[in-house]
């Protein structure tokens, strides 16, 4: 059968869209993942009341997050392969939303790190899980689109929820943040089961063209991936580079997500109301640009681009005008100026989220999953190191000389970005279970 004829239609059917049903809810799934990392750093000042926290101890409780975020993406990969994308995605959403929902019971230092370290657990899998849905669910014509709407879900999220918290902590308390944003979040848990399936040949929605747009009309049976080859894949200075380029990016990402709000405040001088509206500018702009710069570098690889031009110049510009975006806003006299400079430092991070998220499923192919989890396990060290170093250098030279220093990070990812090479599969033959 002719793939041209039949690329949207067989003989005359149009294609479902489950795939794009499927990667809202992942949209949805990351927004409400990160409404609810966000809520951590927009009720910061609250919390800090309540439990007499430093800044210092405050970055503590923020890095137990990401100690075990990091610790359990691996693992995340590994039950995503083992257990599938289903079982995965509702575990993981339930166990986090819970730890949510506590977060308002804690009742000292102790209990409100391991409350936020169980809370990173949970949201450990996530990203692996929805590498690994990605791989299965959408064909090799179309990676960086799906890959950069999940991302803006994730971006979007700490766009929407310092006024969202801002509004609810102001009528009923910092602790009813938690306790509502932790309800939506196992409400989705329940409906991801219900809907969600581990391949689309299992899904009675998915008719026979959209399989073949997805697959190919060579096989339509399930090819399980099994499991990833990671003795194969440790011995590759590609899968090491894909990693630390994503340390640094990740860097920049965490010091806006924890500390942006509180600078807006203390160094900017804006009041709660007005942070709240002056916080989220810069995630929308990063959540735009996911969209533009997926479409661009899916387009890029129709026309014959090679993934070298699409995923890794892309992610290059975007970590050059960042940083040169995170110097400026430090330096800027006016509020107008700060503002502008620092939408414009995250939202030229999209590209470079596009290229490293598209990239994973270039070199991984079926373990799409496992290089997300790898990739993501060294930006996750970036959100153990972001938190903690960002208020030590904010107590010792302050705020303006601590963003200075943070814009100079983005030069080792423009670096590892060499040598990362997306046109070259980490691996091409494996025995499958």
């Amino acid at each position: 059968m002719d793939k041209n004829i039949c690329y949207d239609n067989i003989c005359g059917i149009k294609k479902t869209n489950v795939r794009w049903a499927l990667l809202s809810m992942v949209y949805f799934t990351c927004l409400i993942a990160y409404l609810d990392r966000v809520n951590l750093s927009v009720c910061a000042p609250a919390i800090m009341a309540d439990f007499g926290f430093d800044k210092v101890q405050l970055g503590l409780t923020m890095s137990a997050f990401f100690i075990a975020y990091a610790v359990t993406q691996i693992p995340g990969a590994l039950l995503a392969e083992r257990f599938g994308i289903r079982a995965t995605g509702t575990l993981a959403m339930g166990w986090w939303s819970v730890f949510t929902v506590l977060t308002p019971f804690a009742w000292n230092f102790w209990s409100f790190f391991a409350v936020r370290a169980a809370f990173g657990a949970g949201e450990g899998p996530m990203f692996p899980n929805n590498g690994a849905f990605i791989a299965r669910w959408f064909s090799p014509r179309e990676k960086a689109i799906p890959n950069s709407i999940m991302l803006s879900g994730a971006f979007i999220g700490p766009a929407l929820g310092p006024p969202i918290a801002v509004a609810i902590m102001t009528l009923w308390g910092w602790q009813m943040v938690f306790y509502i944003f932790g309800g939506v979040g196992l409400a989705a848990a329940i409906i991801w089961h219900l809907c969600a399936r581990d391949y689309p040949q299992q899904h009675s929605g998915v008719n026979e063209a959209e399989l073949e747009h997805i697959v190919g009309s060579e096989t339509k049976t399930i090819e399980k991936a099994g499991v990833a080859p990671w003795k194969l894949f440790l011995k590759s200075p590609q899968f090491w580079c894909l990693g630390l380029q994503y340390l640094a990016v990740n860097y920049i990402f965490y010091l806006f997500l924890s500390w942006l709000p509180m600078y807006l405040v203390e160094a900017r001088g804006l009041s709660l109301a007005r942070m709240g509206l002056a916080a989220a500018i810069p995630w929308v702009a990063l959540a735009v640009g996911l969209i533009v710069s997926g479409i661009v570098s899916d387009r890029l690889i129709a026309r014959g681009s090679s993934k070298f031009r699409a995923r890794s110049v892309m992610a290059m510009a975007g970590l050059t005008l960042c940083g040169i975006g995170l110097y400026q806003a430090a330096n800027s006299a006016t509020l107008t100026e700060n503002v502008f400079w620092l939408t414009v430092s995250l939202g030229c991070l999209s590209g470079s989220y596009t290229g490293a998220w598209a990239a994973c499923q270039d070199l991984g192919k079926k373990f799409g999953g496992s290089t997300v989890a790898w990739m993501n396990t060294w930006g996750t060290i970036a959100g153990i190191l972001a938190p903690t170093v960002t208020a030590l250098l904010v107590n010792a030279i302050g705020w303006q000389a601590a963003l200075n220093g943070s814009s100079v990070v983005v030069a080792f990812g423009v670096l590892f970005w060499l040598f990362v090479k997306p046109d070259k599969p980490l691996l091409v033959e494996t025995k499958t279970n």
